[in-house]
């Protein structure tokens, strides 16, 4: 017999009517278990309980997975779930706090576009060293921690260290 879900605090925050709206939907698509939801939405259960826990915001994808394993309406709760992230952002930010710069110098994983052009500087001797390397060999690689100057090493077209 699966295990009862924690009770829902009674303060009706933001957090706890979103969780309880999950658990409306989970009851209204004929209260699955959260095994059956998980083998539904390709989450693991403890996800998807935690994600009708009360406690945190679950990540959109895991609302969304949940809200289609009960048959609800994706795009209503997507909106649901980015006006509760606002609220919660809102409520964390100290007051005079800054908002982030759009304009940081590091863009993450993200790959680096033409745009971010103006971030590179100052490697005018690197790259001219690289440039003339790869005019005498077909294949270069560059390899050492990030911020070396010079890098590590370069390898030429004959595999040996340049």
């Amino acid at each position: 017999m699966p295990r009862q879900e924690r009770p829902l605090d009674p303060d009706g925050d933001a957090l706890s009517q979103f969780a309880r709206g999950l658990r409306k939907l989970r009851a209204n698509a004929g209260s699955p278990t959260y095994r059956e939801l998980a083998r539904r939405a390709h989450y693991a259960a403890g996800t998807l309980s935690d994600a009708a826990g009360g406690r945190k915001l679950p990540t959109l994808a895991v609302t969304l997975a949940y809200v289609r394993a009960c048959d609800g309406d994706a795009a209503e709760w997507e909106t649901v779930w980015h006006a509760l992230a606002a609220e919660l952002a809102a409520e964390n930010t100290e007051p005079g706090e800054r908002e982030p710069a759009d304009d940081v110098p590091y863009v993450g994983l993200g790959a680096f576009q033409i745009e971010d052009a103006d971030r590179f500087f100052g490697r005018e001797r690197v790259l001219d060293e690289l440039d003339g390397k790869l005019a005498r060999h077909r294949f270069l690689a560059v390899f050492g921690p990030s911020g070396l100057d010079p890098p590590v090493g370069f390898v030429g077209d004959l595999g040996g260290v340049c």
